[in-house]
């Protein structure tokens, strides 16, 4: 299978030296939505995989993200999709812009993953104010509800954006264009 088509990113976009425009529509996007994108090739994530070549999005993670994420690969998961891992890993990082790891304080301490392993993508979600914190994990997307009224969405990559709610840059508010508190 042909790496670069599974990896769903065209082979001179891949090479290019353009970096992201970081004031695009801020984005947290867990190990498994990464999966979907660049390792399975899932069809589901093509809007997020079309936002990700254009650079239409400022996406976050860190170190310890990156290396949850060199594991997996490590385990074998990409090469049995045609997907090697020094592929993805070159893609995340040429992609994802690394921060520190963050600092939950007040109203983000209150908002708790079941798994401890998914807090780390929330935590950051909350503390960069991400508009939006994708992912396929059943413990994260229960707490959509109530992350919407700390301005962060938390949904599935799958068909995302979704044609009513495209991702809108920072400057333009949260998610649905209305200002934030901050």
């Amino acid at each position: 299978m042909n790496s670069a088509r599974t990896l769903g990113v065209p082979v001179a976009q891949d090479r290019g030296d353009e970096a992201p425009a970081w004031g695009n529509a801020r984005v947290v996007v867990d190990t498994n939505a990464v999966l979907d994108l660049w390792v399975f090739a899932d069809a589901g994530v093509q809007g997020l995989r079309a936002a990700v070549a254009q650079g239409r999005l400022d996406w976050l993670g860190t170190a310890a993200m990156r290396q949850e994420l060199a594991a997996v690969l490590a385990r074998g998961v990409g090469e049995r999709y045609g997907a090697p891992a020094d592929d993805v890993l070159r893609l995340w990082d040429r992609h994802v812009r690394v921060c520190p790891p963050p600092t939950p304080s007040g109203a983000h301490r209150r908002l708790r993953c079941r798994d401890p392993d998914d807090q780390p993508f929330l935590d950051l979600a909350l503390d960069s104010q991400a508009q939006w914190l994708l992912t396929s994990d059943r413990d994260l997307l229960s707490l959509a509800r109530k992350a919407k009224p700390l301005g962060l969405q938390i949904r599935s990559p799958r068909g995302w954006p979704d044609e009513k709610r495209p991702p809108r840059p920072m400057d333009g508010g949260g998610p649905d264009g209305a200002e934030r508190d901050v």
